[in-house]
């Protein structure tokens, strides 16, 4: 496998019946977002709330290999903006961007990196590429929003 990293891009929002400061709450807290992120396994050395500048490793599983990323968070704007750089076995950056709906809030999310040289033709391949970063947009956000959603209702009958 030679040649370049290969730049992808996915994009996708969804309405969450929420307010925005629970949403922005929820992607900015290491310990409730691992858990939705994506449909990958992911495992983070972070604690506590982020806060602009802020280094944080992870791990994830995917393509058959461990990578070892570390994140950076490069823009934090409560309640309505979220940017986390990543460098290491994937490079690239993770968007959230939040703004109020009648009430509710809605969740934006633009995820972009770079696939290794190194990965298998499969994952650089269009159309693989494209449909996967779209996958793990679409899987994270549906995640993000039925967790939010869920204890939303669980808090309102408690």
């Amino acid at each position: 496998m030679t040649g370049e990293p290969i730049e992808v891009q996915a994009e996708d929002s969804v309405l969450i019946t929420v307010p925005i400061e629970a949403a922005f709450k929820f992607v900015s807290e290491p310990e409730t977002m691992v858990d939705a992120i994506t449909p990958l396994e992911a495992h983070w050395d972070a604690q506590g709330e982020l806060a602009l500048g802020s280094v944080h490793r992870c791990e994830i599983k995917i393509a058959g290999r461990v990578l070892h990323i570390e994140t950076r968070v490069a823009v934090l704007e409560p309640p309505t903006r979220l940017v986390m750089e990543m460098q290491g076995g994937l490079s690239g950056e993770q968007s959230f961007t939040l703004s109020e709906e009648a009430g509710d809030a809605r969740l934006n999310l633009v995820f972009k990196y770079w696939v290794p040289a190194s990965w298998p033709s499969y994952y650089r391949e269009e159309p693989t590429r494209t449909r996967f970063a779209e996958t793990l947009v679409a899987q994270t956000l549906a995640n993000i929003q039925a967790a939010l959603e869920e204890g939303h209702a669980i808090r309102d009958r408690g």
